[in-house]
């Protein structure tokens, strides 16, 4: 994944080395009011978490295919859409599974709980 600040012209490239940080198929990244990088990876099915200086932090496990991924800043607030799941996982920014909703075909079900990332 490279990230180009449009301010500074700076450019980071995360996820090349090898190693438990490296990327397989990425699809989608969002970032943090701290500047850590989410990135959806949909060939390991995981969001890899990266600091504001592109190093490899933490993981978030347990997606089918993790293809969306979206934050909500002022409250600290990660979405992650699993499309095979049919669930939206709501994490903080923490890495705390706060709770999930959706569910296949009209049947709409919110789950509540924590998982360890």
């Amino acid at each position: 994944v490279t990230i180009i600040d449009q301010k500074t012209r700076e450019v980071l490239n995360i996820g090349r080395e090898e190693g438990e940080g490296q990327l397989e198929y990425p699809i989608a990244a969002v970032s943090d009011n701290s500047g850590n990088i989410y990135v959806s990876d949909v060939g390991k099915n995981l969001v890899l978490i990266y600091d504001e200086k592109g190093n490899y932090k933490n993981k978030l496990e347990g997606f089918k295919r993790p293809t969306g991924i979206g934050i909500n800043r002022q409250k600290g607030l990660l979405y992650i859409i699993d499309t095979l799941e049919n669930v939206v996982h709501v994490y903080d920014t923490k890495g705390t599974l706060q709770h999930e909703f959706g569910g296949e075909g009209g049947k709409e079900s919110v789950r509540e709980g924590e998982r360890e990332p």
